[in-house]
């Protein structure tokens, strides 16, 4: 039996540099990314393995490392990269739909907000066919490119040359 799960994580601060603004480019400023993941989770309902689904604090450590790594310049360009991200790093979610707000932006005037829904294709996250220790190209703009390794339990980030290491921990039965 296929069950469609969604998991939402709502208004996680975190401080980036985000916006176009000289002052934006300069300081980081508070934003909230929530963001709803669905996919068949089916195995993590009836045997009770997380490892089957979605750790979410390990996507809300992800999203907050990429925020500050990029420095989007729009906050459109930043939920579409974090969606990329969401679908190639978690391949048990096949729906996901970011939302980011700045507050501060307009000085008490109103809250921006961008949000988006992607939904998986055939060409999100697969590596088949690919030599070993090639890179992933998840996402590119004007900001910045993201690429991804996946090697063993560890994921690889490149953000225009910068790598950053991101540890996927060994999950435990519940």
């Amino acid at each position: 039996m296929k069950l469609e799960y969604s998991i939402s994580l709502q208004e996680m601060p975190c401080l980036c540099i985000i916006g176009i603004l000289p002052e934006e480019r300069r300081t980081q400023q508070p934003v909230f990314v929530s963001v709803v993941m669905a996919g068949d989770f089916s195995k993590v309902a009836t045997e009770g393995r997380l490892e089957d689904g979605v750790d979410y604090s390990q996507v809300q450590s992800d999203l907050a490392v990429l925020l500050k790594q990029i420095k989007f310049r729009l906050v459109e360009t930043a939920v579409y990269g974090l969606c990329q991200w969401v679908l190639w790093r978690y391949p048990r979610v096949d729906m996901v739909q970011v939302s980011l707000k700045k507050p501060m932006a307009l000085k008490g005037q109103g809250i921006p907000q961008a949000s988006l829904k992607l939904r998986k294709t055939k060409v999100v996250g697969k590596g088949q066919g690919r030599p070993k220790k090639t890179k992933d190209l998840i996402f590119k703009c004007a900001d910045g490119t993201l690429r991804g390794l996946r090697s063993g339990q560890e994921v690889i980030v490149m953000t225009d040359g910068t790598e950053v290491f991101m540890e996927r921990p060994v999950l435990q039965d519940l």
